[in-house]
């Protein structure tokens, strides 16, 4: 059956390690909230093919409203997978999800979508939110300097959470990303991992000059913790100060400043805004795509296009404009 092949791929995935542990996640919740409880999950996988592959998929999206697009492009990553497996060990000759084609969302519904996206911030909601950040009312939480990094790096916000002192080179003005982030792992807590498959993440990144300055004064205030970290928990609370901070919570305090700020925000959007703010910025300015893909670990310039392909670019360097 096709859900008890889900099982075995799953098992197969968490042996091979070759994903991070949010993928393993995202895989595990696609696999029990849509193809187990599905129309394929009660069939025989070589009675499985392209049509039927097409019409499950289609199914997840709405098409009146295009919600759904990001389980479809979950589900058919999660499908081909099994039926690889499936293929490797003979159990059936061919791989229908490779062969069924394309779902695609209604445009009107993609495009309104699209629309309601915020798309990056304003210096002016820049501002208000860091100005926000470093009040009395917020500075105990530690959240300026952090709001700072990610304006001033464009790096996901694992990946800042996970940084540690010695990738930081404040002489030369550089940081090292090292492909690290930040995961929770069901009964062993935080931890810090490798984030992806690809080189992508692994880069260094040159800082602004104003944020290597911001930097050195946290180094010099903040003192030493026993992992190392550039952004810790709080220093208050039984362990403050000492540990990994979690990335869920710290995203819900940080659209919390927005708020504060009076800065709108989309659902399910916040922090990931600077990180689009600062792609935005740089093509802007002129700065090649191919450098804006570095600067933010896209694993392709395809994905930097996909995002930011409207604005007009012009050569210049990434750190002199943020």
């Amino acid at each position: 059956m096709v859900g008890d092949l889900g099982d075995l791929w799953r098992a197969h995935i968490e042996r091979a390690a070759q994903v991070s542990t949010e993928t393993l996640k995202l895989y595990g919740l696609t696999l029990d909230r849509h193809i187990k409880p599905g129309s394929l999950a009660a069939l025989q996988v070589r009675e499985v093919n392209a049509g039927g592959v097409h019409d499950f998929l289609s199914g997840l999206i709405d098409q009146k409203t295009g919600a759904g697009r990001g389980s479809a492009k979950t589900a058919r990553t999660v499908l081909r997978g099994m039926f690889e497996l499936a293929v490797r060990n003979d159990a059936v000759k061919v791989n229908p999800v490779r062969q069924a084609d394309r779902v695609a969302a209604p445009v009107k519904a993609v495009r309104r979508i699209e629309k309601e996206k915020k798309g990056h911030l304003a210096a002016s909601e820049i501002d208000a939110v860091l100005t926000t950040a470093a009040s009395p009312g917020w500075a105990r939480r530690d959240l300026a300097d952090l709001l700072q990094f990610l304006a001033g790096t464009g790096v996901r916000i694992g990946e800042a959470l996970a940084l540690t002192w010695e990738r930081v080179d404040l002489d030369a003005g550089t940081v090292d990303i090292g492909g690290h982030t930040v995961v929770r792992v069901r009964g062993e807590g935080l931890r810090v991992e490798e984030h992806g498959s690809t080189k992508a993440f692994d880069r260094t990144i040159t800082l602004p000059a104003r944020l290597v300055s911001r930097l050195l004064q946290r180094r010099v205030n903040q003192g030493d913790n026993p992992l190392g970290l550039v952004f810790p928990t709080p220093a208050y609370g039984s362990r403050g100060g000492t540990t990994l901070r979690d990335v869920t919570n710290t995203s819900k305090e940080i659209r919390k400043v927005f708020e504060a700020a009076g800065v709108a925000l989309p659902k399910g959007q916040g922090s990931h805004l600077f990180r689009h703010t600062v792609g935005t910025v740089l093509l802007q300015k002129g700065v090649p795509i191919r450098d804006v893909s570095n600067q933010l670990g896209h694993v392709a310039t395809k994905t930097t296009t996909d995002l930011y392909a409207s604005r007009k670019t012009v050569a210049t360097a990434a750190a002199e404009h943020l």
